[in-house]
């Protein structure tokens, strides 16, 4: 036996969630990004694709191959998902330049958990400044 409950939006009855698709759509077509941080969705990947099928070696050390598509401007701080905002890099150069660690934080296995952010050690380029 499923619970009913009623769409945020509209009201109309749905079985889970908070919105019925119809909301859920509207309210992503009016997101600045519709894209999910974890970049799971489809439009993310064929992005991902284009730019990696752009940039095939680093932009960064002109050397690795090309396998993380990075925004240059971040999305945190007002970047878009778009092609011109990114550009494809190698692991190695992307870790460097987020003060080596990931980006996203990891999943944790069945369900979506919330994950604290960690405090931000100096890039190296801030690094060499500050000495």
């Amino acid at each position: 036996m499923s619970f009913k409950r009623s769409c945020l939006d509209c009201g109309r009855v749905i079985a889970k969630g908070s919105l019925c698709p119809r909301c859920q759509q509207a309210r992503d077509a009016q997101s600045p990004s519709a894209l999910r941080p974890s970049g799971g969705t489809r439009a993310w990947r064929r992005l991902r694709d284009a730019v990696l099928a752009r940039d095939p070696i680093c932009t960064i050390c002109h050397v690795e191959p090309s396998t993380i598509a990075d925004h240059i401007e971040l999305r945190g701080r007002g970047g878009t998902d778009t092609m011109a905002n990114l550009r494809g890099v190698c692991e190695p150069c992307h870790l460097t330049r987020h003060g080596g660690r990931p980006t996203s934080p990891p999943r944790r296995s069945g369900g979506a958990g919330v994950v604290p952010p960690r405090k931000r050690r100096p890039t190296l380029t801030q690094q060499v400044w500050i000495r």
